[in-house]
């Protein structure tokens, strides 16, 4: 009579967690004043707030001691607020991947570094000032500027101040 072995076989899984999303000011494409960075993990993971590193082509690495930090466990969002909008420039976003984990305690995977840029002045996110932003900008005038962006000194008008700044980046 013939036995028929059979093998045990071991099968491991290794699950990794990754970031599934990257976005500034919760998704809006204007890149004139940016005040936050979020993040969606692919499930609910531990952040060290501490992990974010922001570093500008021009103003070098960004001090991040006065932001807010927020994570929103039923969407798996983390958010760094600023105090202040960052200044006009390039910037890279880097997270350390040794300060966030999942609940299991294993590492964040995947990419860790995104970039974006700051413009006043561009309402769209197309990395210059040119008439489509001044057509949205003349919309807003002597107005609440709402999702635009264009409100340079914060005062909740659009006015003189903020076409100052926006004309300094005008078909920059």
């Amino acid at each position: 009579m013939k036995q028929n072995k059979t093998k045990n076989k071991i099968f491991i899984f290794i699950i990794l967690f990754i970031v599934l999303q990257f976005f500034l000011l919760n998704g809006q494409s204007q890149r004139s004043t940016i005040k936050n960075i979020s993040v969606k993990f692919s499930e609910s993971v531990i952040v060290d707030p501490n992990s974010l590193s922001i570093i500008g082509t021009n103003f070098g690495l960004i001090n991040l001691s006065e932001v807010s930090f927020q994570y929103y466990v039923e969407s798996y969002i983390a958010e760094w607020t600023f105090p202040i909008a960052l200044p006009d420039d390039e910037y890279i976003v880097i997270w350390d991947k040794n300060m966030i984990s999942d609940l299991s305690g294993n590492k964040l995977d995947g990419n860790n570094i995104f970039e974006f840029h700051v413009l006043f002045g561009d309402t769209n996110g197309d990395k210059i000032v040119d008439i489509l932003d001044l057509c949205i900008f003349v919309s807003c005038w002597l107005k609440f500027p709402g999702d635009t962006g264009l409100d340079y000194d914060g005062d909740g008008i659009v006015n003189f101040v903020d076409f100052s700044a926006f004309t300094k980046n005008f078909m920059k």
